[in-house]
């Protein structure tokens, strides 16, 4: 968040700035020392996003530079503004499409006052400007005779701010020069009236001599004469009972749509409950001044009839027509005379809850577009209109914090909803970090659903923020209300969907409920494979906005909507048996197929893909477990662990084989010996041991190499016997080095005899770790690195390249070719990068730190520190990350830099707090006093 904001100041300042400046300006709250140590992190993670070459900075000083790779729209904006010197208009109209919103709408730093001030004095500038740029336009227009462009780009300067009386008068001049003088009246009248409601003022007299001028036929007289409309601006919108939160980006891209020439018929679509009705008013109100004969809401929601809607919307525009005329059952006549009444108005009209009308709606818009060139319409639905004409706006929830975020918590509009709908009901209300915790989790739950968070929040009268989210998991029927005056849709969660359930066909109903077994997401492919879902039927829930479609081309339902649909498919327990069983074997399938992948040059984009399955094959996993299909297990076991490996998740391996070795152990004591589930046995148990070597130090490894290998020695001569050799000879504490060079070289044999080059590449990586660190024999290792490294080239396996590499790096430290062993480490470290893999990272950075520290180089030691600190952070291994803090503390006080010292001898105290470490945070305590003591600033 900081970084970003660091990154739009020295963008948009485009100049130099001191370090302690910036410091003090985005760490206010902090030492000197620590604001440093802040910023030099955000300064490394800039580097890191835009590259060495992108910043520039000195001891004192830092700047940004600019240039084909760092393009910033404010820089061009304000170069155009320059370019355009007396108003040429090409070079203005360009400027003017390049601002689409104020400046970091949205965009807060709660705790950095001064940031906030400078970013609301800079958007104040920018506004000011498009304001002048828009003055010129229409100027230059005038003069050209182009008065609709003049008249638009009027509108546009209005809009920007409505109180501007300058666009008031412009738009009174351009309404009487087209002989419109009826709206150029009107135009002041509706300047009169805002002035007076919004500032208790009377407008200037330049306006009132502008409207004296227009009414009495002197401005305006000896124009060519266009038509006289009688106007009568109407503004007929809910008014709001709350305030409004968030959005900033739907409202920015709402006043693109409405600000633009194409878009006339915008459709807000949404599943219930995510605030269509709120934005849509939220809009319509911030632009109603653009629209001279009014802007009027108009709600559906209790209308049943399709063929009543022509009165419906006469009655809202309150047509002067009788009633028994409007009610007529003539349809023609209807039609007749909405469409001849709004035939030359400008006006915004905005009809509300729509979905349950569709066909009829339909029909009627295509009417009032094509006879009313001026009209816009807002539309808000569950389900798209289906018009060519139609532009789509998809609402999803509130923003809210994703994982392991705890920094600006109140910065999200979910938290801050449910904080605002909390304190309305428990005034005073002060969270605890615990609370804070939970209502980041109702946040994640709810996926930011307004409606959700409104109907959980009130509960904060009756229990705490745990417990709210402890009902929400337990029960969906927990969220609702008997507030008065709320919708019957809107009185709970289940209402609205039930409204949107019935809607469905019951094959729409069928496929919606199976979707309900998958997690975060699925493919098209994988829809049709698990529930029978065509891209017709996909199509058609999208459309009522039951399925959402991500950029990439996945799908996904909202998280509640999914728990609604499971209780759909719940009363089918044979069904949903069905469904969950095809979900499994998919996923186990998918396992199977993409294991060349793993070990070849398609390595790291088939780990992208099972990162992006990542909770489809945990449920795959445990189903396939749960009903004992043992051979989709033992099909897709190896490239599960395979995968397990290479990626981020290594820990969740160990809770992984654990379930399935209970599962096995429980399989076999009830159906007996077996020597598939034997074999699968022993393979799992070597793996858990290799997993919890590193990731739970405290299982005794004795029993599982000792059950392992003697399942093992029952096997024939296959791959699961020399994988169990080959995870059991990895770093064993139980064998001698002897045995566990030897126990490799067996498993090596197998791979061999086998004709498996990949196996055969891992067994010579592990057999060189063997003897390089067992038998402390470097010169035998490198022969068998090199092979696996040239054979895992071959095969295109970077990551067991990368292995290779990281072994011939530690036989080069070893022979004290110490370049020789940076060039090796930091090729393989760009292949774990690459493959996202922060165990791996950090051991490749941690020999990296190694061999700098005895060559003396510093910079390499600081910068490998660094970055082992954010995948530490990330990995929350807080306590390795304590040690680096110390250890960039030694370099730091080395360097003669106290203020980087302090910084990170305060981040490894807070550290240290905020993990229970009281002996760490006493350690680090002494040694900031000692620094202290010292007398050093």
């Amino acid at each position: 968040h900081k970084t970003l904001a660091l990154l739009a100041y020295l963008a948009v300042t485009a100049q130099r700035h001191g370090r302690e400046a910036l410091a003090a300006l985005f760490w206010p709250d902090y030492e000197a020392p620590q604001a440093n140590a802040y910023l030099r992190h955000s300064l490394w993670e800039l580097r890191k996003a835009l590259g060495e070459d992108s910043l520039e900075t000195e001891r004192e000083a830092i700047a940004v530079i600019l240039g084909e790779d760092l393009w910033v729209d404010v820089v061009r904006f304000q170069e155009l503004l320059v370019a355009a010197g007396a108003g040429e208009p090409t070079q203005l109209e360009e400027a003017a499409a390049l601002y689409r919103g104020d400046f970091m709408a949205g965009f807060t730093l709660r705790d950095c006052p001064d940031f906030d001030d400078w970013q609301s004095l800079t958007a104040e500038a920018l506004r000011r400007q498009l304001q002048q740029a828009l003055a010129t336009l229409v100027g230059a227009y005038e003069e050209r005779g182009e008065r609709t462009q003049a008249l638009e780009t009027a509108r546009r300067w209005l809009a920007v701010d409505p109180l501007d009386e300058a666009s008031h008068r412009a738009l009174m001049r351009l309404y009487a020069h087209a002989g419109q003088r009826g709206a150029a009246l009107e135009q002041y009248e509706s300047c009169r009236a805002l002035l007076h409601d919004e500032l208790g003022a009377e407008p200037e007299p330049a306006t009132i001599a502008l409207y004296e001028a227009i009414r009495s036929g002197s401005i305006g007289r000896h124009e060519e004469q266009a038509p006289s409309l009688q106007v009568t601006q109407r503004v007929v919108l809910p008014a709001d009972s709350t305030p409004f939160v968030g959005r900033e980006g739907e409202l920015a891209e709402i006043t693109r749509l409405l600000t633009g020439p194409d878009c006339r018929l915008l459709t807000i679509v949404g599943p219930g409950g995510t605030g269509k009705t709120r934005l849509a008013v939220r809009a319509a109100r911030t632009h109603a001044a653009r629209f001279r004969d009014g802007t009027v809401f108009v709600s559906l929601a209790g209308e049943d009839a399709g063929d009543a809607l022509p009165a419906v919307l006469a009655e809202a525009l309150q047509l002067p027509l009788p009633p028994e005329r409007l009610r007529s059952s003539l349809r023609d006549e209807r039609h007749r005379q909405l469409l001849e009444h709004l035939s030359r108005r400008e006006l915004l009209l905005v009809l509300d809850n729509a979905e349950h009308l569709k066909e009829a709606l339909a029909d009627l818009i295509q009417e009032l577009l094509a006879a009313a060139p001026r009209l816009r319409l807002i539309v808000t639905s569950r389900e798209r209109l289906g018009l060519p004409e139609e532009w789509i706006l998809e609402m999803r929830g509130l923003a809210y914090p994703g994982p392991g975020r705890i920094a600006n918590l109140e910065s999200y509009p979910a938290v801050q909803l449910f904080l605002q709908v909390a304190r309305r009901n428990r005034v005073g209300l002060e969270l605890t970090p615990t609370d804070w915790l939970a209502v980041v989790r109702i946040c994640q739950m709810l996926e930011g659903m307004p409606l959700g968070i409104e109907l959980a929040a009130p509960w904060v009268r009756m229990l705490s923020c745990s417990e709210i989210a402890a009902e929400i998991e337990r029960n969906l029927d927990f969220l609702t209300t008997s507030q008065r005056g709320t919708p019957e849709r809107h009185r709970s969660l289940r209402a609205a969907f039930e409204h949107s359930w019935h809607l469905l066909g019951a094959r729409e109903q069928e496929v919606f409920a199976r979707l309900a077994v998958f997690r975060a997401g699925f493919t098209r492919e994988a829809a049709e494979q698990v529930a029978g879902a065509t891209l017709a039927d996909l199509m058609a829930l999208v459309d009522r906005s039951l399925v959402y479609r991500e950029p990439a081309g996945r799908f996904g339902l909202h998280e509640v909507l999914r728990t609604y649909a499971a209780e759909k498919l719940s009363l089918s327990p044979q069904a949903e048996q069905e469904v969950r069983s095809r979900h499994s074997a998919c996923y186990l399938e998918l396992l199977a197929r993409v294991g060349e992948d793993l070990k070849g040059d398609e390595q790291q984009a088939a780990v992208a893909l099972l990162e992006r399955e990542m909770p489809n094959l945990q449920l795959a996993w445990q189903h396939a477990l749960k009903v004992g299909d043992w051979a989709g297990v033992r099909q897709a076991l190896l490239n599960w662990t395979l995968f397990m490996e290479m990626g981020p998740r290594k820990r969740e391996s160990t809770q992984a084989a654990r379930a399935a070795i209970a599962a096995v152990r429980k399989a076999l004591a009830r159906e007996g010996p077996s020597p598939e589930l034997e074999a699968l046995l022993g393979f799992l148990l070597a793996s858990w041991r290799y997993h919890a070597m590193t990731l739970d130090p405290g299982e005794p490894p004795e029993p599982l190499i000792e059950e392992s290998m003697a399942l093992a020695r029952r096997l024939p001569e296959c791959r699961e016997k020399g994988l169990i050799f080959l995870l059991n000879g990895i770093h064993s504490p139980v064998l001698a080095p002897a045995e566990a060079i030897a126990l490799v070289r067996e498993s090596l044999a197998i791979f061999e005899a086998l004709g498996d080059r990949w196996a055969a590449a891992m067994a010579q990586i592990v057999l060189g770790d063997a003897l390089m660190l067992g038998a402390d024999d470097p010169a035998a290792a490198r022969p068998f690195y090199e092979a696996a490294h040239a054979g895992c080239r071959a095969l295109g396996n970077r990551w067991g390249e990368a292995m290779g590499l990281v072994g011939l790096a530690l036989v080069a430290q070893r022979e004290r070719q110490h370049l020789e062993a940076l060039e090796f480490g930091r090729e393989s470290l760009a292949v774990y990068r690459d493959l996202g893999n922060p165990w791996r990272v950090l051991g490749t950075l941690d020999l990296l730190t190694q061999v700098a520290t005895e060559i003396g180089d510093a910079a390499t030691v600081r910068a490998c520190l660094e970055e082992s600190l954010e995948f530490l952070e990330q990995t929350g291994t807080c306590s390795e990350a304590v040690r680096t803090l110390s250890r960039l503390a030694v370099l730091a006080r080395a360097d003669g830099d106290i203020a980087a010292t302090r910084g990170y001898l305060e981040r490894a105290r807070a550290l240290c707090l905020e993990t229970g470490d009281a002996r760490g945070a006493d350690e680090a305590a002494r040694e900031l006093a000692a620094l202290d003591a010292s007398g050093t600033p």
